[in-house]
């Protein structure tokens, strides 16, 4: 009874996946990387916790006098000024929230400098198929939750159903 059937060894052989490509895009920097072969961009690559700058001006400081440069985790308590500009660098922290947020909003004009020259990038593609992924496994283990369900009330039935043979000595 305790036997999974397809669509639950699916279920596990895609959440593996899910979740191999889902922590591999949510740890690396390259989910909106600057074309290198352009001088000049502000932005080298982003990532969901970490992100790199060639020379971004801080959009607080209206003289321009403050530029980022190099690359930061998001929450580095030893740079300073980075904590001012957290709201912009942060786009969502949670699967497939984060990959419609920055799919939606990741490379417009008012959210990232340069956008033209900007491109989605490796880790913003596992973290799709990791979504897709998650979706999948979700619907395979619903499907065998109600396999095993139905497996088990059949049980219960089959248990409860013993027949008295009526035996006659005539």
């Amino acid at each position: 009874m305790k036997n999974r059937s397809l669509a639950g060894n699916c279920g596990i052989a895609v959440f593996i996946i899910a979740l191999v490509t889902v922590a591999l895009a949510f740890g690396t920097p390259s989910w909106i990387v600057s074309d290198s072969r352009i001088r000049g961009n502000q932005l080298d690559r982003l990532g969901l916790w970490s992100h790199c700058f060639r020379s971004l001006p801080d959009p607080l400081d209206q003289y321009q006098r403050r530029f980022f440069v190099g690359c930061r985790w998001v929450y580095d308590p030893f740079t300073t000024g980075y904590d001012r500009i957290l709201g912009y660098l942060l786009p969502g922290i949670s699967g497939c929230i984060a990959v419609i947020v920055f799919a939606c909003f990741g490379n417009t004009e008012g959210w990232m400098p340069g956008h033209p020259n900007n491109y989605f990038g490796w880790s913003f593609g596992l973290a799709v198929v990791g979504s897709v992924a998650c979706i999948i496994t979700a619907a395979l283990f619903l499907t065998e939750a109600n396999i095993q369900s139905k497996k088990r009330n059949r049980f219960k039935e089959s248990q409860a159903c013993f027949e008295m043979e009526h035996e006659s000595k005539a």
